[in-house]
């Protein structure tokens, strides 16, 4: 077959292939939902545990520093408040150590 058929040929099949494609394919993706904004919402529906949506590991300042870090230190949720929240979810507050966590000398 010489060329000049030979493109013919093709673009009769391609013509033929497009007219037969569904008319789903035809249409556009749908958008993805939108990413909640960072440090939005409530972990797990508690605010003491931290916002729900944290930045990605690409979003500076605050992404890159959350690296290795785990939000309760390793310990389960309930654990984490029981060591260091005192009182009830809603009129509680966080345990601090004396003098906020300076040692003394001499007193």
């Amino acid at each position: 077959m010489t060329a000049k058929p030979l493109a013919l040929l093709l673009a009769a099949l391609t013509t033929a292939a497009l007219a037969t494609a569904p008319a789903e394919a035809a249409k556009p993706a749908k958008a993805a939902a939108p990413r909640a904004a960072a440090c939005t919402g409530e972990f797990h529906g508690d605010a003491r545990l931290g916002p729900r949506h944290l930045p990605g590991p690409r979003q500076e300042p605050v992404g890159p520093l959350l690296k290795g870090w785990k939000r309760t230190g390793g310990l389960g949720e309930h654990a984490f408040l029981k060591k260091y929240w005192e009182g009830d979810a809603t009129s509680g507050s966080w345990k601090y150590p004396p003098n906020d966590g300076f040692a003394e000398t001499n007193g």
